[in-house]
């Protein structure tokens, strides 16, 4: 049996930490794209993706999480904790400057693991990224994975 591994186009921002004016209804769409929903709902969305693509959920495949804190002390007590629950991490510093003429300065955590995208692993890894984000203060981001077809 041949796999082939596709990078999904599907990256879905989950806002752990936005803020009330900010909040809108369930289908609503940021103007870049990133969707408003959150928890579960988010989760459902990214996999009906990932699906809608061919991608065979039974399948382990590379999801990637994100998270943005404050500080380059909080950025690697995260990424500690992340290493604890058999993540591999990567921290990157802020970007500074965006396009948008905002500005960027949270330390960027990326962590990934190999695993089947079920729903009850997915909310297991939003419970602990949503309690890192509080416990930095910070914000959890969605995650991404890789769409995995057999052939």
């Amino acid at each position: 049996m041949v796999r082939a591994l596709l990078t999904a186009v599907v990256v879905i921002c989950v806002a752990a930490c936005t803020r009330a004016s900010e909040q809108s209804s369930p289908a609503s769409i940021h103007p870049l794209g990133r969707t408003t929903l959150q928890g579960a709902a988010a989760d459902d969305l990214v996999l009906a993706q990932l699906r809608k693509m061919g991608s065979d959920l039974s399948k382990p495949t590379d999801v990637r999480f994100y998270l943005y804190v404050p500080g380059e002390q909080n950025a690697q007590q995260a990424a500690a904790v992340l290493r604890k629950h058999a993540f591999k991490v990567h921290v990157h510093e802020p970007l500074g400057e965006l396009d948008d003429g905002t500005y960027e300065s949270r330390y960027s955590v990326i962590a990934n693991m190999t695993q089947v995208p079920t729903p009850e692993t997915l909310a297991r890894d939003r419970t602990l990224f949503e309690s890192l984000a509080s416990r930095f203060k910070g914000e959890y981001d969605g995650w991404e994975a890789q769409s995995t077809k057999s052939l």
